[in-house]
């Protein structure tokens, strides 16, 4: 579900044709969640930050799934792994 007034290329959350915006931000996502979970939520805007507060936050026992763009994990993987040989 597309957060209210987040637009993508074939218009906006009301129909509107036009660009304006590719995805809702991080703080709408978390908004969407519910209120028992938004405590748990945090932003961070660098991936890089990101992966080291997930895995920071991680027990053993946990699984760290991440999903987005190819570019997002294409990143991820890059630090997790290194560059491709």
């Amino acid at each position: 579900r597309r957060a209210r007034g987040a637009r993508s290329r074939h218009g906006d959350a009301d129909g509107h044709p036009g660009v304006v915006e590719r995805a809702a931000t991080p703080g709408q996502l978390v908004a969407f969640l519910p209120g028992n979970l938004q405590g748990r939520a945090r932003c961070v805007d660098d991936m890089a930050q990101a992966l080291i507060a997930a895995q920071e936050s991680a027990s053993e026992e946990d699984l760290i799934v991440v999903g987005g763009s190819l570019y997002l994990l294409g990143t991820i993987r890059q630090l997790l792994l290194g560059d491709l040989a």
